[in-house]
């Protein structure tokens, strides 16, 4: 994964202006169409253009982005809290080569990672609620307009089933209980940003 703002070669304190005249002449050099002898690799390069540049000219993006990069890049959050859930800040980032279903395409890429976020959070529910119902599929690039709706309506409303609570508060019998709270509700808080 490469950082936006090298891939716009311009430093992380540029202006909107700098970023955006950095933006016109990549453009133009990796447009695909201009460069016909290696289109595979000018699509790419384009596709990671366009992608940073819509991060870098939005101000609240671009600070969220300016927040978080060590942790998008890295793939890792630095923190107290150990926690055995994958990362998803990859997830967030150009990380797909081109839309289609082979292994670096867009479809793989992200049916993989719902995938995995259904079965880290199957860990949580009871039996009951895993045989009740079968999440459903990202999809492919030819996947039916049921199919897309489904997956959408399930997602949209999705709420995890990991607790994040390192202590159990019922076995507080005192005022240590809300310290105990208020410590799980920063975990939690924590564990849920990433």
């Amino acid at each position: 994964m490469r950082c936006h703002y090298e891939v716009l070669n311009v430093s992380r304190y540029a202006t909107f202006n700098e970023i955006k005249k950095a933006y016109k002449k990549l453009v133009i050099k990796w447009h695909p169409d201009k460069n016909l002898d290696n289109t595979e690799k000018a699509t790419e390069e384009f596709q990671l253009i366009k992608r940073s540049f819509e991060v870098l000219s939005d101000p609240h993006v671009r600070e969220w982005y300016d927040n978080h990069m060590d942790a998008i890049l890295r793939g890792k959050v630095s923190s107290q809290y150990e926690c055995d859930n994958f990362d998803v800040y990859q997830y967030f980032a150009l990380c797909y080569k081109r839309f289609g279903d082979d292994e670096c395409g867009f479809y793989s890429i992200y049916r993989k990672l719902f995938n995995k976020i259904a079965a880290e959070d199957s860990k949580y529910q009871t039996e009951e609620e895993n045989n009740d119902f079968n999440i459903p599929d990202f999809g492919k690039s030819n996947s039916s307009f049921e199919d897309v709706e489904c997956f959408y309506s399930y997602w949209q409303s999705y709420c995890t089933k990991n607790p994040y609570d390192p202590y159990d508060v019922t076995i507080a019998p005192n005022r240590k209980l809300a310290r105990i709270e208020k410590e799980n509700k920063k975990i939690r808080d924590k564990a849920r940003k990433t």
